[in-house]
């Protein structure tokens, strides 16, 4: 994806809130050029559908760094299984959110400020 983007001239790089019944995800995304990634969120679950859920975090920390990007996911709720599929689905709407092109500049304030 990272290829895809190439110079990111014109996309909107930020992103999203979503619900998922009793859960809530936030993922912004900021498709800086910068690794980082912080996830707050706990699951009452060790796994779901086989899922182990401390992959979840790392999921985000590897997605952050291989995207150079700033990932932040907050999520709470109490249904481990809609926890996760808030923070994927959300994530997929975060992502289309920030590379959605909205004009032709480069989405930087250096040098202006």
């Amino acid at each position: 994806m990272r290829e895809a983007l190439g110079d990111k001239r014109g996309i909107a790089r930020f992103g999203f809130v979503l619900p998922m019944d009793e859960s809530q995800a936030q993922v912004a995304i900021d498709l800086s050029g910068r690794a980082y990634a912080v996830f707050e969120g706990t699951f009452g679950r060790e796994s779901v559908g086989g899922l182990p859920t401390e992959l979840v975090p790392h999921f985000f920390r590897s997605l952050a760094d291989s995207l150079l990007a700033a990932v932040h996911v907050q999520v709470k709720g109490d249904n481990s299984h809609h926890m996760i599929e808030a923070c994927f689905k959300c994530t997929g709407r975060a992502l289309r959110q920030a590379i959605r092109i909205e004009g032709s500049e480069l989405p930087s304030s250096k040098g202006v400020l």
